[in-house]
């Protein structure tokens, strides 16, 4: 496995560690040249479990990606469609910088774990109304 391949795998298993019932990807992407660390989270596992079919849809689907600039690697704010987690004001993000891409993961990790339980609320939430 290379250095990369490992630090996805073991993203993937931390978080889907903390969130053993949700939708979690941890992927290498190619885009043009370029290969990233991408990351996303959706509340449900996969589509047929949506409304809409669309994970796109999902009211706590983010999509991270860990980009490499002349001074380190980062992650700005996710990518979201009509994501709730952050209507209330309870839960920020701010762009995470780091000098390695394993820095900026356990970054990320770090932020989902303090933000557990509020993410979680939002998809129960969402469940109990539709």
């Amino acid at each position: 496995m290379t250095e990369r391949t490992e630090l996805v795998a073991n993203a993937q298993k931390t978080l889907t560690e903390l969130f053993p019932n949700n939708g979690v990807s941890v992927h290498l992407a190619r885009f043009m040249n370029d290969v990233d660390i991408r990351i996303l989270y959706t509340h449900f596992r996969d589509e047929a479990q949506c409304n809409s079919k669309i994970l796109e849809n999902d009211p706590c689907y983010m999509a991270f990606a860990i980009y490499n600039d002349r001074k380190g690697f980062y992650i700005e704010f996710p990518v979201k469609h009509f994501c709730r987690v952050f209507d209330d004001g309870s839960v920020k993000f701010r762009k995470l910088s780091a000098k390695t891409e394993q820095e900026c993961l356990d970054k990320l990790v770090k932020w989902f774990t303090k933000h557990q339980q509020h993410i979680l609320n939002v998809g129960k939430a969402y469940e109990e109304n539709r």
